[in-house]
């Protein structure tokens, strides 16, 4: 475990990690996503609910979201204070394409919309945005006061941030 106080400037093993098959990773300001088998683990800051584990807590070793462990994760991101990630849908595997695409899911911070989902509340459990829930998402990226999203369909959606 890495104390949240020392600093470090020496590239350091996730232990909580170890044999875990790591296929993807994002990093925000102060916390952390992987992605794992369809499996989503976060850590560090969580004050906004940017972790995802129901709670606007830190937490200083990996978890295991909940929320998405009986769901095929196949892409997250971190933006400065939210996450995001990309649930493929079910199908019959004689229906599957290549890649589908998949469910947008957001959570953290929303006090600019960056969720896209009307409000500007922080959210700590992944929820899709109602608009986008018809459409199949290919691609996310969180910045740190938005989120953009590719749909299957080729249009870019950006979730709006007021200035």
């Amino acid at each position: 475990m890495i104390e949240a106080s020392v600093a470090r400037s020496v590239l350091q093993l996730v232990e909580a990690l170890s044999g875990v098959l790591v296929s993807g990773v994002s990093c925000g300001s102060g916390h952390t996503i992987a992605l794992s088998q369809g499996q989503v683990w976060s850590w560090g800051d969580g004050s906004l609910g940017q972790l995802g584990h129901g709670t606007f807590g830190n937490r200083f070793t990996p978890a295991k979201i909940q929320y998405l462990k009986d769901r095929e994760v196949t892409l997250v991101a971190c933006g400065w204070w939210h996450s995001g990630a990309i649930v493929r849908e079910a199908c019959s595997a004689a229906s599957r394409r290549v890649d589908k695409g998949g469910t947008l899911y957001l959570w953290g911070c929303g006090e600019t919309g960056q969720l896209g989902n009307g409000s500007e509340d922080n959210i700590s459990l992944p929820r899709p945005p109602k608009a986008l829930l018809s459409k199949l998402c290919q691609a996310v990226a969180c910045g740190k006061l938005h989120t953009l999203a590719v749909m299957l369909d080729g249009v870019r959606v950006r979730v709006r941030v007021r200035h």
